[in-house]
């Protein structure tokens, strides 16, 4: 999977014809309330994620992105994701971007798919700056796989900053 989100960052970042923006997000959800599974707030659930921007519209912009989540949960979650989704950028300074990523989950020394559903709303403050409220919801094959039952899919909501690099 690794080997996947190099190669799609490489060969788009390429291409890529407007931006590349890198931000970081952290889940707000887990850091001031506790969960069902024994972690206790505050809780550090932090994102990375580079966007790489493209194929400008009237409406917008597609995005391809690459992420990287680290939860310091008992025991700690990683998961690497590649995705993409468009951008709507028609209100000056607001941005509102659907997306959609497929990655992998490692916990419990075993790596578990997952999907996931995002929601960005981000504020550009400045050219190169934008702050923003992130809505996700999460395929948590790895809490299925502990706790059993149906599927699990859980909310988050992150706040994020974000850093245009080109």
């Amino acid at each position: 999977m690794k080997t996947i989100i190099i190669f799609l960052l490489l060969s788009f970042s390429a291409i890529a014809q407007d931006a590349i923006w890198i931000s970081g997000s952290i889940d707000a959800k887990l850091l001031v309330t506790d969960d069902d599974y024994g972690n206790n707030a505050p809780t550090f659930d932090t994102n990375i994620r580079v966007d790489l921007q493209g194929l400008d519209t009237k409406l917008g912009f597609l995005v391809i992105q690459a992420k990287f989540e680290y939860a310091d949960i008992n025991p700690r979650m990683l998961r690497y994701s590649a995705g993409v989704g468009f951008t709507f950028n028609g209100i000056k300074r607001l941005e509102v971007m659907p997306s959609a990523n497929y990655g992998r989950i490692v916990r419990y020394e075993r790596a578990f798919s997952s999907f996931e559903g995002t929601l960005d709303v981000n504020y550009v403050i400045a050219p190169k700056f934008k702050i923003g409220v992130i809505l996700a919801l999460t395929q948590r094959t790895d809490v299925k796989y502990k706790w059993g039952g149906n599927m699990l899919w859980r909310e988050s909501m992150f706040i994020s900053v974000g850093y245009k690099l080109k």
